[in-house]
């Protein structure tokens, strides 16, 4: 696949990494200030930089992004934070590289190829990510590479390209531990899905079998060190106990959602209703994340028949669509909500669609083959794509001003001094020792910590407010007796108030 693609496409390949990296440098120019999970990467990854990989895995525990992040730094000789964002920025080029790459296994040909350059590119869910220090694009991305081989092994039925994906599926999942699903069900869809059979069919089966025991072993090994399950940083050396600890923790995450809808809302059919709304808000957020007229595309151009010149391929390409749905399912169970950026596997193998419709319609427009109808329809969906691809670039933030109350905070405390804030990013750019192992940035946490007057082991106190909690000055200043020294605000009204303390 390799050979063909790079060799066919030289200049289109050129020009979307091109293209790819501008877009990175103008959405991390645009919006500068560190994303929260990004300060726990790039914590991590300072001091797996320093050889510190005891303490990077106590402040996050699948280290592979942090340690590509700070070995980059090391032998770049560049700061963390600028290694991070050089990274993503070449992941991001390796997913658009890999959108084109399996568009071009599903049988697109060239004007296909241009087109999937152009969605892919202008794509403002992605583009929403760009600035942000995360490692799901270097999950989508390497995902995105594995599906290419995927599909060329369902084509082709060489060997080597179920090795291939196995590698890149391999890959994955040292960004996101979910890929080890994709590793377990993948070869059951090529089983099941395939009426002629694979003559490696023994093998798959025995494939399946290890992929079950190492999804189950890392299911263990990542609740089981998970701080709300353990309980300590000792972690739990008996497997009878893990596997208690982990039905505990599932039993108390979901029953106590159950029972907040069986003594609210559906009675005795509570558990029913609590699924119905998992799904429905799960797909909700799918089609979100699709800008709704993506979704629309696909979905019409999947009734029209328009998908992939390989029919066969479609089969295949639904299975997985409903395997990243049911990945999304499974975490929004537990989580009780769908984080937005989870649903960028799903979203990006909905979008392989598009690209064929958009040039089929392109085919039909250039040999004056449309109806007035279809007209007016692919015209009204050219303007709506280009109007969201406009506004996807509009990634300016307005956090500007944590970035400030933390870096007065570190030119002007000494290097004694203690500071509590309710900010994690804060508490990154004062650079300051300030972070709470427990991860309690909230106001309520703030809130009990003044009453019971725990604040006074700090010097400093740099509070956020947001626009709708402005009426907490009076309460912090009474319980504080004193007034802020400094304040900071944004344009839309949320501040950073900084109390000075006699301790």
């Amino acid at each position: 696949m390799a050979s063909d693609f790079f060799s066919q496409y030289p200049r289109l390949i050129l020009f979307s990494s091109i293209a790819s990296i501008l877009l990175s440098v103008w959405c991390v120019w645009a919006d500068p200030i560190v994303n929260n999970d990004g300060v726990y990467y790039l914590r991590a990854a300072e001091n797996i930089r320093l050889g510190n990989w005891e303490e990077a895995i106590s402040i996050y525990s699948w280290p592979f992004y942090p340690a590509f992040i700070g070995y980059l730094s090391k032998y770049l000789g560049i700061e963390v934070v600028s290694a991070a964002y050089v990274f993503n920025a070449f992941l991001c080029v390796l997913l658009v590289i890999g959108f084109l790459a399996v568009t071009h296994e599903l049988g697109g040909q060239r004007d296909t190829l241009i087109i999937a350059a152009l969605v892919i590119l202008a794509f403002p869910t992605l583009n929403k990510f760009r600035p942000f220090i995360i490692r799901d694009i270097g999950y989508v991305a390497l995902y995105l590479w594995s599906l290419a081989y995927l599909f060329r092994y369902w084509r082709l039925r060489h060997f080597r390209d179920i090795l291939r994906w196995l590698l890149f599926t391999g890959i994955a999942i040292l960004f996101r531990v979910e890929g080890v699903a994709l590793l377990f069900v993948v070869p059951i869809l090529i089983f099941s899905l395939d009426r002629v059979y694979s003559r490696y069919r023994w093998l798959i089966l025995i494939a399946c079998i290890v992929a079950s025991v190492l999804l189950i072993f890392l299911l263990a090994l990542w609740l089981g060190r998970h701080a709300a399950i353990v309980g300590s940083t000792e972690g739990v050396a008996d497997p009878a106990e893990i596997w208690g600890r982990i039905f505990s923790y599932i039993s108390s995450e979901v029953g106590d959602k159950l029972e907040l809808i069986k003594d609210h809302l559906a009675g005795r059919y509570y558990f029913i209703v609590y699924i119905l709304i998992i799904v429905f808000v799960t797909l909700a957020e799918v089609v979100r994340r699709l800008a709704i007229v993506y979704a629309l595309v696909a979905w019409w151009g999947w009734r029209q028949g328009l998908l992939f010149p390989n029919r066969g391929l479609k089969r295949l390409w639904l299975a997985l669509i409903l395997v990243n749905v049911l990945i999304l399912i499974g975490s929004a169970i537990f989580k009780s909500i769908v984080v937005d950026r989870y649903a960028l596997a799903t979203t990006v193998t909905v979008l392989l669609a598009c690209p064929f419709v958009f040039a089929y319609l392109w085919r039909r427009w250039k040999e004056k083959e449309m109806t007035g109808r279809m007209k007016w329809g692919a015209a009204s969906v050219a303007v709506i794509c280009l109007l969201l691809a406009v506004k996807g670039l509009d990634v300016f933030t307005d956090k500007k001003y944590l970035y400030q109350a933390g870096r007065w905070v570190a030119e002007n405390a000494s290097d004694d001094s203690a500071l509590h804030s309710n900010n994690l990013i804060l508490v990154y750019y004062s650079g300051m020792d300030a972070y709470n192992k427990h991860d309690r940035y909230s106001w309520l946490y703030t809130h009990r910590l003044i009453k019971r007057k725990e604040w006074e082991q700090y010097d400093y106190l740099a509070i956020e407010l947001r626009l709708s909690d402005i009426s907490r000055m009076e309460w912090l200043e009474k319980h504080l007796r004193s007034k802020p020294i400094k304040t900071f605000s944004n344009h839309s009204g949320d501040s950073v108030v900084i109390f000075r303390t006699d301790a």
